[in-house]
């Protein structure tokens, strides 16, 4: 039997979800398995009982809310059938079904109100800040791409440290977080993403700051503030940065383009159903795992349905950050989604934990700022409504 506890005590759960985020960079360290156990699969666990011990109230209504992305699972299972069995496709599989699946299922046990929302933003902000000081405390000299990171895992690093840094500044602009905590947090993971020199990231924090800038009510000083915290940051990183990391900020890259070229081809010639869940791998010459593109990937593996099922989740996320914008939530959501579908034209793929949790919440809007000030008044103002009405 499932137990609902108090929202007080519920409200942090959230925040055990920090090992799912930052467990998959962490490996890098060596550190893979506790008493014989896959790190990855305990966290799963983890954050799932803690989803069934302490789940939020109003379970329903959140199913309901995220139908979409149920009729992407159907369509993935669809394409997991149809797919040629392959070391890639079945790993693909595995990976997406056993561990990002599950831990979508606890995120929406786990967060049913404001105040769930913000401990995931702070879980976000905790895995991508661990995640720099660790890197900026392990010496990766003798990595064999000589960029920093922790010991070769540099994009899944950069990737966390950019998150942290955009919703330190959305934790500060909203009194979440207070300056102290907000802007230490925010140079330290700009410095991480400049020294890494991972494209994609540095792409996907420009966009989100943008989306900031357009979407804080704040005056001209604090957005100045960011500027200087983010420049004086960015330009020591940039001096001390090897040689390897400045070298991939050259934004021209042939391959990946080609990448995206047979996912494209691939589609066209599949375009119904696509070649299924994983199926890509086997569809171009190189035997990439995936485009670096996730809409040319779904629409080459999974085809029409994939397409349809993908587009829902976007517009629903969309129109509902747009409906409820004047909601701190809803506009710091906003700028999670946004970063993550950036850098997953980047880099990754559909089957990512971090993109999905990043894009379930968008469609959880309504019942995630409910609770807030905003929400209760506009309540009232629709019970006015309906009964003048």
């Amino acid at each position: 039997m499932i137990t609902t506890f108090s929202p007080r005590s519920q409200q942090a759960v959230p925040l055990f979800l920090i090992p799912v985020m930052a467990i998959g960079v962490l490996k890098a360290t060596g550190l893979t398995t506790l008493a014989g156990l896959d790190l990855t699969i305990l966290s799963v666990l983890l954050a799932v009982g803690a989803a069934l011990i302490r789940p939020a109230p109003g379970l329903s209504l959140r199913l309901v809310l995220v139908t979409p992305w149920f009729a992407f699972l159907l369509v993935s299972i669809l394409g997991v059938l149809i797919a040629t069995p392959s070391a890639w496709s079945d790993r693909k599989a595995q990976s997406f079904f056993l561990i990002t699946v599950p831990v979508c299922f606890a995120l929406l046990l786990m967060i049913g109100n404001s105040a769930n929302c913000r401990f995931l933003f702070r879980a976000w902000i905790a895995s991508g800040t661990l995640l720099s000081v660790i890197a900026l405390l392990t010496d990766n000299s003798e990595t064999v791409s000589g960029r920093e990171s922790i010991n070769g895992n540099t994009l899944g690093l950069s990737y966390m440290a950019g998150m942290a840094a955009v919703l330190a500044v959305f934790g500060w602009s909203d009194r979440w977080l207070s300056a102290g905590v907000a802007l230490p947090i925010l140079g330290l993971n700009v410095y991480t993403m400049v020294v890494v020199g991972s494209r994609g990231p540095l792409v996907a924090a420009a966009v989100a700051f943008l989306y900031w800038i357009l979407a804080s009510k704040d005056r001209l000083k604090r957005v100045l503030t960011v500027v200087a915290v983010v420049t004086i940051a960015a330009v020591p990183a940039w001096i001390l940065a090897p040689e390897p990391s400045k070298n991939r900020l050259q934004w021209s890259d042939p391959f990946r383009g080609q990448l995206r070229d047979a996912a494209a081809e691939t589609w066209l010639n599949n375009p119904f159903l696509g070649v299924g869940f994983g199926g890509y791998v086997n569809h171009n010459p190189w035997q990439f795992q995936y485009p670096h593109n996730i809409f040319l990937e779904v629409a080459s593996e999974l085809g029409l349905p994939g397409i349809a099922a993908l587009t829902a989740i976007l517009v629903t996320s969309a129109i509902r950050v747009w409906r409820y914008w004047r909601y701190p939530e809803a506009r710091a959501l906003g700028a999670v989604a946004l970063w993550w579908l950036t850098a997953h034209q980047f880099s990754s793929q559909i089957s990512s934990r971090w993109l999905w949790l990043a894009l379930l919440p968008c469609m959880l809007i309504p019942a995630l700022v409910a609770d807030s000030p905003e929400g209760r008044t506009r309540a009232n103002d629709d019970r006015k409504h309906n009964v003048a009405g």
